[in-house]
């Protein structure tokens, strides 16, 4: 009978000192929240600056599942939003990862800004579902990613195996470059970042 009772005080000591050591399920999915990620927006002097900070330089796919999570945040007459997208890799241009997908975290303000807005040169929101050439930084979370400078000078459409750089910052000398091509004119600039 003593012996019964020891065996449940040592069970009841046990049971306690597990769930004082285990952290609470919130804390742990916070570190994985996307809307507390900071995303620097940074203006970039030049595309061997942009290459040397990317850590992963892709020909992806943009699926068409963005997910919005409110910072918080308050920006211009709206609230700024972080969106997750999946990104599904066609080809490593600079940089590797071990998925042929990952996680892609962009910001974007709600409700939409006007056109005019100097807000949408800034912040890109979430992307339409297509083929892109984006140049990216890891963030803490394994597998999850933001642009080089947080906005439109990493982001490169393609069309008909065409890169289009944007208005809002692209870099000129990438236009109407196949992803061939790409990759072989930043070869130099991505061999000396690494």
């Amino acid at each position: 009978m003593l012996l019964a009772a020891q065996l449940r005080l040592a069970l009841c000591l046990l049971i306690l000192l597990v769930a004082w050591s285990t952290p609470p399920a919130a804390s742990a999915s916070a570190a994985n929240d996307p809307a507390g990620l900071h995303i620097n927006h940074v203006k970039l002097a030049s595309l061997d600056s942009m290459v040397r900070q990317a850590d992963l330089i892709v020909y992806t796919e943009l699926r068409d599942d963005s997910k919005p999570y409110p910072t918080g945040h308050s920006i211009g007459s709206g609230k700024l939003y972080h969106y997750t997208q999946t990104a599904l890799v066609k080809r490593t241009v600079k940089g590797s990862i071990a998925s042929t997908s990952f996680k892609l975290v962009v910001d974007g303000v709600e409700p939409l800004p006007k056109p005019s807005d100097p807000l949408n040169d800034t912040y890109t929101g979430p992307f339409t579902e297509g083929l892109y050439v984006l140049f990216l930084q890891q963030t803490a979370e394994r597998g999850t990613y933001t642009l080089v400078g947080g906005g439109w000078q990493a982001v490169y459409p393609v069309v008909d195996n065409r890169i289009i750089a944007l208005q809002q910052g692209g870099f000129p000398e990438l236009n109407g470059l196949s992803v061939q091509e790409l990759a072989a004119k930043l070869r130099p600039s991505a061999a000396s970042s690494r």
